[in-house]
């Protein structure tokens, strides 16, 4: 099974990145985590570009969401909502079919207590939206606190809420028991 990791942060030292390889690190046996690190580079939305030929990087976005058994997303919260650099990259989804079906797990990590639990909310009513199947939601608060020298989260409490959550995920997709 493949899935494919995305975050929403830009930020180099991102605790929602971190999340996403603590959830590589910890899949199960025959899962394969694959981390997107094209957001940076996608253009603004704009309906004008898209088409039949949209811009190479939208494509390449397209075809390896439809590649992937199923997509794994992880965002930050900024003003209690999704920062845009994720929404844009939803935005050029929308039509497209892509995640129409396809399983899908949101994480959310914060600073703050509750996690980022507005934005992961917000994400998975955007992700219904799109017509993927959430099947998994996790909020991880307090991030400075379970995260090492290099930005790895340390914290048991938390990798065993990950692990939990992939293999949740995993088993949903049929990837694993």
């Amino acid at each position: 099974m493949k899935v494919l990791a995305i975050s929403g942060s830009l930020q180099q030292s991102s605790s929602n990145t971190a999340l996403l390889r603590a959830a590589a690190a910890t899949a199960p046996e025959g899962v394969t985590v694959e981390h997107y690190d094209g957001i940076r580079a996608l253009p603004h939305f704009d309906p004008d570009l898209d088409g039949p030929e949209p811009p190479s990087e939208i494509a390449e976005l397209r075809a390896r969401i439809a590649a992937a058994d199923a997509v794994l997303f992880s965002t930050p919260e900024y003003a209690h909502a999704l920062p845009g650099a994720l929404k844009d990259t939803l935005d050029w989804l929308v039509g497209s079919g892509e995640l129409v079906g396809k399983p899908v797990a949101v994480m959310s990590a914060s600073p703050g207590l509750d996690g980022g639990v507005i934005a992961g909310d917000a994400l998975v009513a955007l992700l219904g939206v799109l017509s993927a199947q959430v099947v998994g939601q996790l909020a991880v608060g307090a991030t400075r606190s379970k995260r090492d020298a290099e930005g790895n989260f340390t914290d048991p409490d938390t990798l065993t809420s990950v692990a939990d959550l992939v293999q949740v995920f995993a088993a949903a997709v049929g990837g694993a028991a």
